[in-house]
């Protein structure tokens, strides 16, 4: 830990209250045979950015909100993870064992153990944040990109090896390491969520679909998505088993019904280049960020009406690649190219 580059950054509220893009009574954008339509609603947002430390670029591309209320993102420059107290605005480097590590997907275990990925370096790592000790485990050669992590319901860490077209199990009482195979080749599995059956669904970003894996089995299952062209990021699943992914590729978010595997898209609202990438469920709501719109925004779709809000991002976002939802169900989104991370309060 550096603890010498422990570091105050004041908030920067560049946004007291919510930027609605649309006025009236709404209008929509076709595209394909959906029309997405906005509407102003009477939802309100206020949004603030913190800045992610001194180290330039340091790319917090991932972000984990923390039980604790602090907000912790991975350096990817700076080869670190950081932590910032949004109370205060300090920011506070943990530097990693291995240089060039490239650090991803953040989680945090019971004991309170920030996990992350070191996708250059083919390794998971855990950060004990009191003492600032890294402890790493290898992956076998071949088995290199890991991306993702979530952990489940026994504790076990998993992660995308998208290198090696692979999902990994990781047992943190042993150092274990398991992995499945993907059915298709190409994959590049990518993003992850759990379900609330347990069920690990995985994000697949080199071909049009997602793959759902059944911890208590090793069961692996693949569903096709109708258009050949869908390229999923990251998903997201509502409590009605619900998965939602966006496609990065085609600017648009879908369903799936993993009981029926019935898919349903709708067209972001800023078109079709607009790069919808993190994305999270708060209640049975979807929250998203397009990180490719100019200004980048924040995007909640309403699955009953089948309507979105937008909000630009102050500063414009600067490629908003990640979502997290604080204790408070709040939204965090990562400015993955301006270092920082925008906060989106959520009116009640």
């Amino acid at each position: 830990m550096r603890r010498g580059n422990a570091m105050k950054s004041r908030l920067r509220a560049l946004g007291a209250g919510a930027l609605l893009l649309a006025a009236g009574a709404g209008w929509s954008q076709q595209a394909g045979n959906v029309a997405a339509v906005i509407v102003p609603g009477p939802l309100q947002v206020s949004m603030s950015v913190f800045s992610a430390g001194a180290a330039p670029g340091a790319g917090p591309n991932e972000l984990l909100a923390a039980r604790d209320g602090t907000l912790w993102f991975s350096g990817q420059a700076a080869n670190s993870l950081g932590r910032i107290d949004p109370r205060t605005g300090e920011v506070r480097e943990f530097a990693l064992k291995t240089p060039r590590s490239g650090p991803r997907g953040l989680v945090q275990d019971r004991q309170g153990n920030i996990w992350y990925a070191g996708q250059a370096a083919g390794l998971v790592g855990k950060l004990d944040p009191r003492s600032g000790a890294v402890t790493e485990y290898r992956l076998p050669e071949g088995k290199g990109g890991p991306n993702a992590l979530r952990i489940d319901r026994t504790g076990a860490v998993w992660f995308t090896a998208e290198d090696a077209n692979q999902v990994g199990r990781l047992e943190p009482k042993t150092g274990e390491i398991r992995f499945l195979s993907l059915p298709t080749p190409g994959a590049r599995p990518y993003g992850m969520a759990f379900d609330p059956r347990g069920n690990l669904f995985i994000a697949q970003s080199g071909i049009p679909g997602l793959v759902m894996v059944t911890p208590s089995t090793m069961a692996v299952r693949e569903y096709r998505l109708p258009d050949p062209a869908a390229r999923v990021r990251r998903v997201a699943v509502t409590p009605d088993n619900q998965v939602w992914y966006t496609d990065d590729a085609r600017g648009r978010i879908g369903r799936l019904d993993p009981d029926t595997g019935e898919v349903k898209e709708w067209p972001s609202p800023s078109g079709p280049n607009s790069a919808p990438y993190g994305i999270t469920a708060i209640g049975d709501r979807l929250w998203y960020g397009e990180s490719q719109a100019s200004p980048n925004t924040v995007v909640r779709f309403d699955p009953d009406t089948e309507t979105f809000q937008s909000w630009a991002i102050p500063g414009g976002g600067s490629s908003a690649r990640d979502t997290a939802v604080t204790h408070e169900g709040d939204l965090v989104l990562a400015n993955s190219v301006g270092n920082g991370l925008t906060v989106v309060k959520i009116g009640r």
